[in-house]
């Protein structure tokens, strides 16, 4: 009888999402297949063919998924620092992450900063907010909530609540009326965002994968939110 070929060392993807999914809870094998696809990642094979990842390989997934999750990079930033060195360094602060455009906070009525907007938002709720909790958040008054609404920059949902996304939306609009622009005048962004929207849908609607999709969704996104971004400073150096 032939003796049993050793078992190669290393962890099967199904272990490398035991040890993931405690701390990312939207972690999936397809997460970390699309992951390894765009080459974050490349782990050993079996002669089976399984992938076969070593502690080192978690512990890089594991800085992708935080980074991703706390600093909103785009995947192609997120392979360059990760070939240079440099991306543990968001994370320690070494260096400010610019995945998009910043708007300076302004000071509230009461001498307190306003919070720092950030494109893509910073980390939100998971669950629908009341108004008073989106008033507390952010700053704004209900005259100008109820100007944002109005708008139809922010949506409410069947039970009267606010989506998460409503919070940098508001906070953004607090810094824009603290000059004198009314809420009444952002009317197009939402038609604008509607039909970018649609641009999008129509850019991921080839993925298959949902982390995949949602990946691409992102970093398109990010790209829009930067054009705005440079197409409003272009127009108002040139005014």
């Amino acid at each position: 009888m032939s003796a049993t070929a050793p078992r190669p060392a290393g962890l099967t993807i199904g272990m490398v999402l035991t040890m993931l999914q405690s701390e990312f809870k939207n972690i999936s094998i397809s997460k970390i297949r699309f992951l390894e696809s765009k080459g974050l990642v490349v782990p050993e094979r079996a002669r089976s063919g399984y992938r076969l990842f070593s502690n080192e390989d978690v512990e890089r997934l594991r800085l992708i998924l935080t980074v991703q999750r706390d600093a909103y990079l785009p995947l192609k930033v997120i392979a360059d620092k990760l070939a240079d060195g440099s991306l543990s360094d968001v994370l320690n602060a070494k260096e400010e992450p610019e995945p998009s455009p910043r708007l300076r906070s302004v000071k509230a009525d009461e001498g307190k900063p306003q919070d720092t907007v950030q494109l893509p938002m910073d980390r939100l709720p998971h669950e629908p907010i009341t108004a008073a909790e989106l008033q507390r958040r952010t700053g704004v008054d209900a005259e100008v909530l109820s100007g944002i609404v109005k708008a139809g920059l922010v949506e409410l949902d069947r039970l009267g609540k606010y989506p998460p996304q409503a919070i940098p939306i508001c906070q953004s609009v607090r810094i824009l009326t603290a000059h004198g622009i009314d809420p009444r005048h952002l009317t197009t962004l939402r038609v604008t965002a509607s039909r970018e929207s649609g641009h999008v849908e129509q850019a991921v609607a080839h993925k298959v994968a949902p982390d995949e999709r949602q990946a691409l969704m992102n970093d398109l996104i990010a790209a829009y939110a930067a054009l705005h971004h440079w197409v409003l400073d272009a127009a108002t150096k040139n005014s």
